[in-house]
């Protein structure tokens, strides 16, 4: 006699064999790059092209699992965690194609609130006006800026890439603020 675990098990069992290796060696290139002194910066840069192309063929086997089981909770759970990396078109098709059961479950919600967003803005089109509070406290609606330069960054302290960008936004807004 032999137990045996459930579909999800099963179909957890199959992600894992294809992203744990992925997930290991991105690891250890954190590890690496993160011991190197600031006068490694040549090998610390390519170490992290390594990690970009670690990071892509991780979300490509992963979207390959959400694709090859339409019918696992594990597929409907990730595909929320990439929705906004793969697009609306993207995650729309995808979602489409997953079973209706699987598609009504609670994190399914924010899937369907995502695809129901309105276009992705081009330059030139009309924007969405939102109103928050400016450096001294007071709302302001981003449609009272009208005829002015607006920079808008979006960010977060958790984010490398974020951090690094910001000498070239603190550029961009000392070129444009008068």
């Amino acid at each position: 006699a032999s137990i045996s675990g459930s579909q999800l098990q099963a179909d957890n069992n199959d992600l894992l064999q294809k992203i744990s290796r992925l997930y290991s060696t991105r690891d250890s290139l954190t590890r690496i790059i993160l011991s190197l002194s600031p006068k490694d910066s040549v090998k610390s840069r390519l170490l992290r092209e390594k990690g970009r192309y670690l990071s892509k063929e991780t979300l490509n086997a992963e979207i390959s699992f959400i694709k090859s089981h339409p019918r696992s909770i594990i597929s409907i759970y990730l595909l929320d965690i990439y929705k906004t990396t793969i697009g609306k078109a993207t995650t729309r098709d995808i979602f489409l194609q997953m079973d209706p059961q699987i598609r009504d479950i609670a994190n399914a919600k924010a899937i369907k609130e995502y695809i129901g967003l309105p276009k992705t803005p081009a330059i030139g089109d009309k924007f969405t006006d939102i109103e928050l509070a400016n450096l001294n406290g007071d709302l302001m609606k981003l449609s009272s800026l009208k005829n002015k330069y607006i920079l808008l960054d979006f960010w977060s302290s958790g984010c490398r890439a974020c951090r690094e960008d910001n000498p070239g936004v603190l550029n961009l807004y000392d070129k444009y603020k008068h």
